[in-house]
């Protein structure tokens, strides 16, 4: 079982026994929902005879035992290049099958080589001969796709022979074409003859308009090899099918039912029993020929709908194609896919109704002669905002454009397109999930790819990175109105006339453009206009504005013509001052350019920066709006202008969240209202989801909404992110929801982390609260990985500076079952783990270790505790029994500062509180205290009598207090000196000194200290040899920060030393160079916090040692089967393949003999850079208040008090201290250069046997296609 990912390997299986592949997907019935994808990029020329070093799986199994796969992509990424192979997978064997899977290249993409193969459910892609080979292949409800046109063919079969056991048949496959095809139809074969004896079929599937009318090909213009072959169509459907009007090619054969028969599975295959009928029988989300007759009975209801704003949201239109997850609601497609296909070839106004959820597709472009409306379920208003909307369409899909591939374009990325004349979109959310984050650079991600004209949407919202939205169309008029587009860089791009009202533009990446406008001349129609927009980061996506602040830009040119104007909107405060920017320093493009600006507001605007809006020099600020929407679109009338008048100005908020708790009345059983329900079975007239994770895929993305998710009884296998912005809130079913005891509802998922590896201990807990705030009652988060030694199995996790609460919930794991890096509060909940079971910021009442104890700041507190374990008396040292006083700030209110986010509804007694303490809100004070001088007070004291002196003073202080800038700190001065002596001394002269000394807040900063390293490295090599390295000079860049002390688990320190030696001896002399890298790491700057344990520091030297051995093969000429020879191999008998004809020849082998050596090499100076953070505390920030902040500031004199009796000299100190006494951790200084000089002086004697191993070559001549026969 593969979990998800994409892994990059080349997969080779050729073990004996079955062997089954699986996959981990959402929907096992076709390829649409794979979560496991397996790429490589390797081609070779076809010349080279090297096309099976390419595929990136290769399965060779003689044993006839079978190979399954389910659910897997495979993706040969090698650039489309003439001429060359790069095969995504090689078949060769018996019994094998592989259902919902994919395959995709350009060239060759599918071989099936030898023997029996079953592809259900499938999806191929590919350019030139994408199906060859010599098997026995059945490809059923398959999805064929051709990526290139320039007259290639789909199918290239081979039978040596007439009696081989070999073809291909393709039964109710979809044969279509992809994006990247072009706009010229018809110039794609159904196949061509590898040999006179091909064999292929296609019969009951549906064939696209790129297959040219002759519908197969020739070989070559001088080997036809048409001679022998079957090429066979039956019943098949589209606009390349066979009909009475078509001229198919002279030796293809229009078959009968009968002959048809001939190549049904079980008759074309023989034994079938290895096939799994369940996976087989499998109805995919695409389209199939075979549905024909259902569809054409839908549109005629289809046709009935008249073209009209739509009023409810809820309710379909008359007359509308339905569309609903899985197909849940009676007469409806499982996907958008097959409901635009069977949307009918006319001029009649279409609706498609789409039921709430989330749709993995890639939606084919919207193309046909009438016009389309597709509306998205929503409770609001249709069209009138996009934070409500219910259905989501997403798909990841991205391309390197760094270069552009050729053949390919970014439209192929895109979620959704389109190619006709009117077609509206109201209240969809579109996705592309590839690269959300930026990793991959220059890496194009669109969510809408928009060709024709008359395109609007409305409450809709674009997501994706580079490129999200293109208008492509040159001469096309688009629309967008209360929608979202966020993206990175120039996220809104392309060449068509678009107006933008009351839209959130929402950028994520500083330094970056907004718009990239093209238009060919100065009288062409296009231009951005954008009114009553909103220009703003990315919040919802977890984006800050303070992280973009002026660092944003409005556009830049895309050619010398670009026309772009922002009016009446709102510029936030990640706009860049110059506004706008060119587009690169050898291409500025601004020679007639059109940037204009127009009655905006914000601190991004033009009135707020003119200076520099001026000084950019490219840029105009109107006069009057010149660009109203009938100046800038042909006409109005396939606009929706119900909504024009009451659109208000989206507004910009902050990034703190003020958290309700709710308030909806739960009992347990009933889910609240509006609440998002998941259940693993359906609910009459319920919308449900089966799995949380789609629930939580189809929550609205506002931060200023609170979204409820309600699940039924169930275990539920799953790893979930909670990243929402806003707060979200888990209700587990139970009948008794004041237990934990009783809960029904379980996530569990088995992940652990290696925590001696570089990788966060939190990508494996079960359920990771990243978004604001989460909230969960009466729900188990398990992680069954198990107890191995040095995995974290986390069960549930809060990221830091984020919220979390639970209540009567449980979380089980094994290690470090519970992370804590933000704020959670746990009411009436269990937690199991075993070592440091709940961790994050604090640990369990034991030193580290023996070596680093790490206890000397630690608060490791009791208070109040009962039971066997609460006995304190053996207590280790470190650890503190708290006083009233002490544990006050433990206090619920006291301990988190805002508590708003805890619901105490929910608790069954009231949070402790400490004795009678009186809590003070700490605020940093800095003062400077003046004493006035010292008063002596003399008296005579007769006898054993009590002295009371008291000292008053004068303090003068200088308070300097730092603050947020809505902090208002009012500060109280009270100085109050008491000093009082008692001396009982009899007939004594006694003279009493009093000491007073002021302490108001003391910073303790202790000295310096050096840190010196000392690095060692052990190195093993393979050949005798003397190795010094010189010494080493790094460089350390140091961080401190400090303002509240606290203590986290230690960062760990990897010093990895990757040393490589290649030598080449020969008996007369000896070479060894030697290159040694040295990388150190220390610490992360990363703002999240991760805490790893000590690991082990390795250090490994390779050397590697060549033996060059020339061999020259001369033939006298070519054998002559064009691209692999065969001759006569059975299907029940696989043989190994061999050369038809040998002849004469002449291999000459030059061997050079590697002798033992040794060698004594100097190593070259290295040089060593460290980059060190250290972070020694972390930091509070106080949210707004108004304290009062008391001082109390005690100050001590001197007094001498003159008594009867021998002189008695008293010293007295009295210490009062206000404030708290702050010691900072000492200052670490690590100073290499010049103070510190790492040296590493590595003597490696090693004397290793050199063995000269003789290679046995056994040769096999294979012929590529168009080879030369032999004379």
């Amino acid at each position: 079982m593969a979990l998800p990912g994409t892994y990059t390997e080349q997969l080779s299986i050729n073990r004996t026994g079955l062997v089954t592949l699986r996959g981990e997907t959402t929907y096992a019935n076709d390829y649409t929902q794979n979560k496991v994808r397996i790429e490589f990029s390797r081609g070779y020329l076809t010349s080279l005879s090297r096309n099976e070093e390419t595929p990136v799986l290769y399965s060779r199994k003689t044993d006839g035992s079978g190979l399954s796969l389910y659910n897997i992509d495979f993706v040969n990424t090698y650039p489309q290049t003439s001429n060359t192979a790069a095969l995504a997978a090689d078949f060769y064997g018996k019994k094998m099958a592989a259902y919902g899977c994919s395959f995709v290249g350009f060239q060759d993409t599918l071989l099936a080589n030898q023997g029996t193969q079953v592809f259900s459910n499938c999806y191929i892609e590919g350019s030139v001969d994408f199906f060859w080979g010599y098997s026995k292949a059945f490809f059923h409800q398959c999805y064929i796709a051709s990526n290139t046109a320039k007259g290639a063919s789909i199918t290239a079969q081979n039978r040596p022979s007439s009696a081989w056991a070999g073809g291909f048949v393709f039964d109710s496959c979809y044969v279509t074409y992809t994006a990247a095809y072009g706009t010229t139809m018809g110039q794609t074969y159904l196949g061509r003859p590898w040999s006179s004896y091909a064999v292929a079929v296609f019969r009951n599937s549906y064939l696209d308009k790129h297959i040219n009318a002759a519908g197969w090909s020739i070989w070559s213009t001088s080997a036809p090899q048409t001679d022998n072959v079957f090429f066979g169509e039956f019943n098949n459907t589209g606009p390349g099918a066979w009909t009475s009007t078509t001229e198919r090619a002279t030796f293809v054969t229009n078959m009968t039912a009968e002959q048809s028969s001939t190549y049904d599975l079980g008759t074309f295959l023989g034994d079938i029993s290895w096939v799994d009928n369940t996976a087989y029988g499998y109805v995919p989300s695409y389209p199939l020929a075979a549905n024909t007759s259902t569809t054409e009975t839908e549109t005629e209801t289809a046709k009935t709908f008249t073209w009209a704003v739509p009023t409810n949201g809820t309710e379909p239109p008359a007359g509308a194609v339905l569309v609903s997850v899985d197909g849940s609601v009676e007469g409806s497609f499982s996907n958008l896919t097959s409901a635009i296909a069977s949307l009918p070839s006319d001029s009649t106004p279409q609706a498609i109704f789409i039921y709430p959820g989330t749709y993995t597709e890639q939606v084919p472009s919207i193309k046909r002669s009438g016009p389309v409306m597709l509306i998205g379920y929503t409770t609001a208003t249709p069209g009138s905002s996009y934070s409500s909307n219910t259905v989501t369409l997403t798909q990841a899909r991205g391309l390197s454009v760094s270069p552009l591939p050729t053949g390919h374009s970014n439209s192929e990325t895109a979620t959704i397109a389109t190619g006709s004349t009117q077609i509206a979109l109201y209240n969809i959310a579109i996705i592309n999930s590839d690269n959300l984050d930026g990793a991959q650079k220059s890496y194009v991600t669109l969510a809408a790819s928009l060709y024709g004209t008359h395109i609007s949407m409305y409450g809709c919202s674009m997501i994706g990175w580079q490129d999200t939205l293109l208008t492509g169309q040159t001469n096309g008029y688009m629309y967008f109105e209360s929608s979202y587009i966020s993206g990175a860089i120039d996220f809104i791009w392309g060449y068509s006339a678009a107006y933008f009202k009351g839209c959130t533009i929402a950028a994520k990446q500083a330094k970056s453009c907004i718009t990239a406008h093209n238009r060919a001349s100065s009288s062409a129609i296009g231009a951005y206009v954008f009114d009553q927009c909103l220009f703003t980061a990315a919040t919802t996506e977890g984006f800050s504005v303070s992280s973009l602040s002026q660092s944003v830009y409005l556009g830049r040119p895309y050619n010398s013509y670009a026309r772009v104007v922002v009016k009446q909107s709102y510029l936030g405060s990640i706009i860049a001052p110059a506004g706008w920017k060119q587009w690169s320093t050898t291409s500025p493009n601004l020679d007639y350019v059109t940037f204009a600006e127009f009655n905006n507001t914000g601190p991004g605007n033009w009135e707020n920066n003119a200076a520099s809006r001026e000084a950019f020099g490219s840029a105009t600020l109107l006069e009057s709006d010149s660009y109203p929407l009938s100046g800038v679109m042909d006409s109005t009338s396939w606009i929706d202008l119900t909504r024009w008048d009451s659109i208000q100005t989206p507004q910009e908020t902050g990034t703190t969240t003020t958290v309700t708790p709710e308030t909806t009345t739960y009992n347990g059983t009933t889910p609240p209202t509006g609440a998002f329900i998941v259940s693993k079975t359906p609910i009459e007239n319920t919308v449900t989801y089966s799995t949380i994770q789609e629930a939580l895929n189809a929550l609205p993305s506002s931060s200023k909404t609170t979204a409820t998710v309600f699940i039924y009884p169930g275990s539920y296998y799953e790893q979930l992110t909670l990243n929402k912005s806003g707060t979200t809130i888990f209700l587990g079913y139970s009948e008794r929801p004041e237990d934990y005891s009783a809960n029904t509802v379980t996530i569990t998922f088995d992940h652990g982390i290696d925590t001696q590896a570089d990788q966060s201990n939190s990508d494996g807990a079960t359920v990771y609260a990243t978004g604001n705030y989460f909230k969960a009652q009466n729900i188990n988060f398990a992680n069954t990985y198990g107890t191995a030694t040095n995995y974290a199995s986390l069960g549930f996790a809060v990221r830091s500076s984020k919220y979390a609460s639970l209540y009567q919930c449980s979380v089980v794991g094994s290690q470090d079952a519970l992370l804590i890096n933000g704020n959670l509060f746990a009411a009436n909940s269990y937690i199991e783990g075993t070592i440091d079971m709940i961790w994050g910021s604090g640990r369990g009442w034991e030193q580290w270790s023996k070596s680093s104890p790490q206890t000397d700041g630690v608060l490791f507190g009791e208070y109040a505790n009962s039971g066997p374990g609460a006995d304190t008396s053996a207590r280790a040292a470190f650890a503190t029994q708290l006083s009233d006083s002490e544990v006050a700030q433990f206090e619920l209110a006291t301990f988190f500062g805002d508590a708003s986010w805890v619901d105490t509804t929910l608790l069954t007694s009231s949070p402790f509180v400490a004795g009678n303490a009186t809590i003070t809100k700490v605020v940093t004070v800095t003062q400077t205290v003046t004493v006035s001088g010292v008063t002596t007070t003399t008296a005579t004291i007769n006898g054993s009598q009590t002295v009371s002196v008291t000292v008053a003073s004068t303090v003068s202080s200088k308070t300097t207090v730092t603050a947020e800038p809505t902090t208002t700190v009012t500060k109280v001065q009270t100085t109050t000196i008491t000093n009082v002596e008692t001396s009982s001394i009899p007939g004594k002269t006694t003279t009493v000194v009093a000491t007073v000394i002021s302490d108001i807040g003391t910073t303790v900063t202790p000295a310096p200290k050096t840190v010196t390293s000392t690095l060692k490295s052990t190195a093993t090599v393979t050949s005798t040899s003397v190795t010094t390295l010189k010494a080493s000079t790094i460089k350390s860049t140091t961080t401190v920060s400090s303002v509240v002390t606290t203590t986290a688990k230690p960062v760990s320190t990897t010093v990895t030393v990757f040393s490589t030696v290649f030598a080449t001896s020969t008996a007369k002399q000896s070479t060894i160079s030697t290159t040694s890298t040295l990388f150190k790491t220390v610490g992360s700057t990363d703002a999240t916090t991760t805490s790893l344990k000590a690991k082990t520091v390795s250090a490994t030297v390779t050397t590697t040692s060549v033996k060059t051995t020339k061999k020259t093969t001369t033939l006298s000429c070519i054998p002559t089967l064009a691209r692999r020879s065969f001759d006569e191999v059975a299907e029940e008998d696989l043989a190994k393949r061999a050369v038809t004809e040998y002849r004469t020849s002449t291999v000459t082998v030059t061997s050079t003999a590697l002798a033992t050596s040794t060698v004594f090499k100097t190593g070259p100076a290295t040089t060593i850079t460290v980059k060190a953070t250290v972070t020694v505390v972390s930091t509070v920030t106080l949210k707004a208040a108004t304290p009062t902040v008391t001082v109390t500031s005690t100050a001590t004199k001197a007094s001498t008090v003159k008594v009867t009796g021998s002189d008695v000299t008293v010293s007295s100190t009295t210490t009062k201290t206000t404030g708290k006494a702050t010691t900072l951790d000492p200052t670490v200084t690590v100073s290499l250069v010049p103070s510190t000089t790492v040296t590493l002086q590595s003597t490696v004697t090693k004397t290793k046997t050199v063995e000269v191993k003789s290679t046995v070559t056994q040769w096999a001549t294979k012929t590529a296609k168009n080879a030369p026969t032999c004379a």
